[in-house]
């Protein structure tokens, strides 16, 4: 934790007032005079982030020490920020249990809520070990949204790699079947995110 300490403490140095800097600038954009914040503010996200990982409670006893009120919204911000990583608990655990198994999940997932949609996919959560099927949703939920970021984005599978396994955690392994999956469906899964674009857009103009 003295990396964290440290980490805080130059917060500290660069500006008293980084708090409330920070906060105006999540709230409404406004660019600081003082830049160097939002970069100390930056580095210190990317360390509690990792810290969170290993141990949630740990880390917020410490951030309640260090900075007081501020560890409030700080810590609400950290779990904004690994949503993907914490909604998917469930399948890091199958995957660390069985990695052949959460393959199967993801093709389970790919085949019946991203590239086509069964709108009872989740009824079959016990096939997966599962205890409900929210369970099963919300994992799939995770992946049809990270998949049409990076379909919208159009990245690249170096750039789906790296944002794959910084957002979830799951195994290299995995990752890479994920991306066999994404590249063998890509041209599909992009014609229905136009498609879906365009119905959006309809749906807009008949609302005004």
């Amino acid at each position: 934790m003295e990396q964290l300490r440290s980490l805080i403490q130059n917060l500290c140095n660069t500006d008293e007032e980084w708090s409330s800097i920070v906060q105006k600038y999540i709230k409404d954009h406004t660019e600081p005079q003082n830049k160097d914040v939002l970069k100390a503010f930056d580095d210190f996200m990317e360390c509690v982030c990792e810290k969170y990982k290993i141990c949630p409670a740990d880390l917020e006893n410490k951030l309640i020490e260090w900075l007081g009120e501020d560890a409030e919204w700080i810590f609400k911000l950290i779990k904004d920020t690994l949503y993907a990583y914490i909604e998917l608990q469930e399948y890091r655990q199958l995957a660390n249990k069985n990695e052949e198994k959460a393959k199967q999940l993801l093709k389970y997932i790919f085949d019946n809520a991203i590239i086509r949609y069964d709108p009872e996919f989740h009824l079959q959560y016990k096939k997966w070990r599962f205890n409900s099927p929210k369970q099963l949703l919300r994992i799939a939920s995770i992946f049809r949204g990270l998949t049409e970021y990076y379909i919208e984005r159009r990245y690249t599978t170096h750039a789906i790699k790296k944002d794959l396994l910084k957002e979830t955690g799951i195994s290299d392994t995995v990752c890479d079947y994920y991306i066999e999956i994404y590249e063998q469906n890509y041209t599909t899964m992009q014609l229905n995110y136009v498609v879906m674009q365009m119905r959006e857009e309809r749906e807009k103009d008949g609302c005004r």
